[in-house]
Parts: structure tokens; sequence; C-alpha cells
């Protein structure tokens, strides 16, 4: 990819945290990563319940990463997410269950210029270590405004509607939705709309962060 090839010769690779040469994400700034505890009471409309790993704080170490990972076409990025999961795999093992995997689908458009779907590379890690099936039975019916770049209220109306089911799927019965980052929950809301609309019992939420 061209603009991959440019972008690493304008920005070497380096930490995000601290710059250190050859490594995104050094060890040092890694431990430094905010682990998300809050509770999720106040779960998104249609989602069953809720897990997010960590807190996506600005300027921090951890939101630099994924904004390269998503903007500057890192894929390699990958591996400092996997040693992210890594290491809150019991948790990750228990919310998952017996679940099975759907990532948030991306536009087609967005996909062909991104050149990957970044919440189907963090279900990929998953589906990895947990042993559990990775399906892709949802779509992305049209392009949608990012949703960082909404007010809160906006950014319910920008994703209503915008996914479907797939036609001729297995229907599951319980369902896992893993996404990058979630700050209102509406994307996630949509999807999981979508699912139980198509007749899901059960859909559970999965992010790596909690945005502002």
């Amino acid at each position: 990819m061209l603009k991959k090839l440019l972008l690493d010769v304008l920005f070497p690779i380096s930490c995000v945290g601290c710059h250190r040469e050859g490594i995104f994400l050094c060890d040092r700034c890694m431990a430094g990563v905010k682990i998300s505890d809050r509770s999720h009471d106040d779960l998104p409309q249609y989602i069953d319940d809720m897990l997010i790993l960590f807190e996506y704080e600005k300027k921090s170490a951890l939101a630099q990463l994924i904004h390269d990972f998503k903007y500057r076409f890192s894929f390699e990025i990958k591996s400092s997410i996997d040693v992210l999961l890594s290491s809150r795999i019991d948790c990750i093992k228990e919310f998952f269950g017996d679940a099975i995997i759907v990532p948030v689908p991306l536009f087609k458009k967005r996909l062909k210029w991104r050149g990957f779907n970044q919440a189907e590379l963090i279900a990929e890690i998953i589906a990895r270590v947990t042993g559990r099936p990775l399906v892709h039975i949802l779509k992305r019916t049209r392009h949608t405004a990012p949703q960082a770049e909404l007010s809160r209220e906006a950014r319910l109306t920008n994703v209503s509607g915008a996914f479907v089911m797939g036609k001729n799927v297995t229907l599951p019965r319980t369902v896992v939705l893993v996404d990058d980052v979630t700050s209102t929950g509406s994307t996630l809301s949509a999807c999981a709309h979508a699912l139980k609309e198509a007749g899901v019992t059960t859909v559970r939420g999965f992010a790596l962060a909690r945005g502002a």
C-alpha cells in the first residue's frame, strides 16, 4: 500500500508514549495504560452486558496507539494490541464464555480506504485466545460520519439503522459485539438492535477502550 509506505517514511516506528525507536508501545508505557474499572449499570440500549478493558484518556499512549492504528494504517500495531488484550486474558475468557464473536463492520468504502477493519483485527485476537468462533453476520448498509467527530446526541442518529443481518446466516443464541473504542455505546446499540430484530437472544458489547 503506497500510502502506508509513505507514512512509514514520514513517521518511523517509535513508541507512542515516550518515542523510543523500534516499537509502537514500550513495556513502561504499556504498564501505564489505565484499566477501566467503572461499572456498567447504565448499559446501551439492546446491550445485555458490557466489558471495556481500558480508559481512552486524551493524549495518553493508548489514545495515540489507537489513533495510529486507525488513521496511519499501521497494521503492525496489532502486535501491541495483542499484548494489551493478553494482559487481561482471564476476564476476557470469562466474559466471552460460549458466545459467538461478531466484529462491528465497516462500510465497504471506508474498509477499502483503510485496508483493514480494526474491530475485526481485535476480534481475531480474541477468537484465537478464547477459542470462540468469529463470524461476519452483520453488514453496514451506508457510510456514516466518524463517531468521534460528533456530539453525543448526534452519534445516536448517525448510526441508527446503519446495520442489518446478512442473508442466509445461522442465527446464534449469544453474541459478543467487538469494537475498538466506545463512548455513548450508540454503535454497539445499533448493531445489537439489528441482531435482536433478527432473533438473537443475548447480545453483549466489548470494547478495547472507553472514550469520552
